[in-house]
């Protein structure tokens, strides 16, 4: 009968599937930080995990071309900063330069927002999906009442 419920109870746990946990993301000094099961991820496994699902997927490209959109505003920014600063050493006006630079300092800004804004959508929207899709799941935390471990479903 032991043997029994031994075999019961390891075949229950093996047949269980485990969901994808939830993913998270905190701002950090050089970008966003990504944290799964309170594990830190890269922002490349967070886009493999992002393919599993369309809005998300679709969300998260719509973040990545934002961000790329940013950076080239940032590289014309610098130019016509570089530029504006030429016309200035030789004793010429640069107004069309500075108003390139701001401009494009606008322009990536914006850009950099929207594609935070697009990440944050895509990963509610991962989770959100994960939560809604999840099969069966367990796992071992300390019991609250008393000495061991308790199955928590």
């Amino acid at each position: 009968m032991k043997r029994i419920i031994i075999f019961t109870t390891v075949l229950f746990m093996l047949s269980t599937k485990f969901h994808a946990q939830e993913i998270t993301m905190f701002p950090g000094f050089w970008g966003p930080k990504y944290y799964q099961n309170s594990d830190p991820v890269s922002i490349s496994e967070v886009g493999k995990l992002m393919k599993d699902v369309p809005y998300a997927n679709a969300e998260w490209k719509k973040s990545k071309a934002q961000m790329t959109g940013a950076w080239v505003a940032a590289g014309a920014q610098f130019g016509f900063l570089f530029w504006q600063l030429n016309k200035i050493s030789n004793n010429e006006r640069g107004t069309p330069q500075l108003i390139g630079n701001i401009a494009c300092g606008v322009i990536g800004i914006g850009l950099s927002l929207a594609s935070i804004n697009s990440r944050k959508k895509a990963i509610l929207a991962y989770n959100k999906y994960s939560k809604e899709h999840k099969e069966h799941s367990y796992f071992f935390a300390p019991s609250t009442s008393g000495i061991g471990i308790a199955m928590q479903f």
